[in-house]
């Protein structure tokens, strides 16, 4: 069993929705409990924006590991796209 206890559904949802709005959600009295559990388990930080308390999403290894892929993915496609292979068509207009 894991050293730390599952994400209640609350939390899930508010993380879910924070994910969802970029990594940056305005904390209101409905969502401060479940930010203030969040920035125990080290998933969330506390920022102020434009005097407004702000929570950030943190970057974990997961998130970064995924946008490393993603850059990824991106550099072979524009290769791929770009004429480095001459070979390949390209996919956009031929359907």
């Amino acid at each position: 069993m894991s050293r730390y206890k599952k994400l209640t559904k609350q939390q899930r949802e508010t993380y879910r929705a924070l994910r969802e709005l970029g990594g940056v959600m305005t904390v209101t009295p409905d969502t401060a409990r479940q930010l203030r559990a969040l920035q125990a388990r080290g998933l969330v930080r506390y920022a102020h924006e434009y005097g407004a308390r702000v929570a950030v999403l943190k970057r974990t290894r997961f998130i970064s590991r995924t946008a490393r892929k993603l850059r990824a993915t991106d550099t072979a496609y524009t290769a791929l796209t770009a004429g480095a292979f001459p070979f390949i068509p390209t996919i956009e207009g031929k359907l």
